[in-house]
């Protein structure tokens, strides 16, 4: 299902910009602040999480368990 969700850019340093991600869609996915997720840029931009393996999933559990 997918979720539209709008977003202001905020600045950040000189010059760079930065989004926020739904508090929800970061729980969701168990994104902490420093994690990194993928961009894809075409004629769109996708913001994503990045592709869930064993070491990925093993961090997740062990951030549930705290």
């Amino acid at each position: 299902m997918a979720i539209l969700s709008r977003r202001s850019l905020l600045k950040v340093g000189d010059g760079g910009l930065a989004i926020t991600v739904p508090k929800g869609w970061a729980e969701y996915y168990g994104l902490q602040a420093g994690d990194r997720v993928e961009m894809v840029a075409d004629a769109e931009l996708h913001i994503r999480p990045p592709k869930v393996g064993i070491k990925a999933e093993r961090k997740r559990s062990s951030r549930e368990a705290k």
